[in-house]
């Protein structure tokens, strides 16, 4: 009989704190601002970068010391009048794909005049949407906008380390040696760091096989990213 361990759905974004986000020269600024919080004179602030860079950490990190509002799919059903009686902080993310833009245009105005603390995260700077609304589009490109850039090398190696932490993935001594060899050959970027992690996580569960420089290769030669 063939033993397959059953997969479970898995997130690295899950840590809520600051202090297990990995700071690099790219994201720095973006984490060094939740930490400013709640000196903001500005009151509104966006994060933006490629999916998987940690942003929504960020958010989660932000919602804990802040209490923030996390404004979810009901919430954009709702009025923005009800919304804001929900808390003095609050978080959109994915700020990008709301299509309402009256809603957004309300309840940015709203959040104004209550002084409330807005974080809004997404893959793009408001300089970089093509809001339909003029006013809205001139109030977003006001709002502070801190970029989180592609990751360094340095940047990936802590990543790829402590994604496999979360994994439970024990690291071999030779892991230095891998690290070298995986990021020499895949894309940099967060995504496919987390999307080669994954496909590693489903080998060693499904094949009860143990984490390797041999299992890499094998993943990466195969073409199964």
């Amino acid at each position: 009989m063939t033993f397959h361990q059953l997969l479970l759905p898995l997130s690295f974004e899950n840590d809520r704190y600051l202090d297990h986000f990995i700071v690099g020269d790219s994201n720095w600024e973006a984490s060094t601002w939740i930490r400013r919080w709640p000196e903001w004179s500005f009151k509104h602030l966006v994060i933006y970068g490629e999916p998987k860079s940690g942003k929504t950490h960020l958010a989660h990190a932000f919602q804990e010391i802040s209490n923030a509002h996390w404004i979810s799919s009901d919430d954009l059903n709702q009025t923005p009048d009800t919304c804001i009686q929900k808390g003095s902080a609050f978080i959109i993310d994915n700020y990008d794909i709301v299509r309402d833009e009256n809603w957004l245009f309300h309840f940015y105005n709203l959040t104004k005049e209550q002084q409330a603390d807005v974080l809004y995260c997404g893959q793009h700077s408001p300089a970089q949407l093509l809001f339909k609304l003029p006013d809205l589009a001139s109030r977003m490109r006001s709002v502070l906008s801190i970029p989180i850039h592609q990751p360094d090398e340095l940047l990936l190696k802590k990543l790829f380390k402590q994604r496999l932490d979360n994994f439970g993935i024990s690291l071999p001594a030779d892991f230095d040696d891998i690290c070298h060899y995986v990021l020499n050959r895949i894309e940099r970027s967060y995504l496919m760091l987390d999307t080669l992690i994954i496909k590693m996580n489903e080998f060693l569960l499904r094949e009860q096989r143990v984490f390797s420089l041999l299992l890499v290769r094998e993943i990466l030669n195969q073409n199964l990213l």
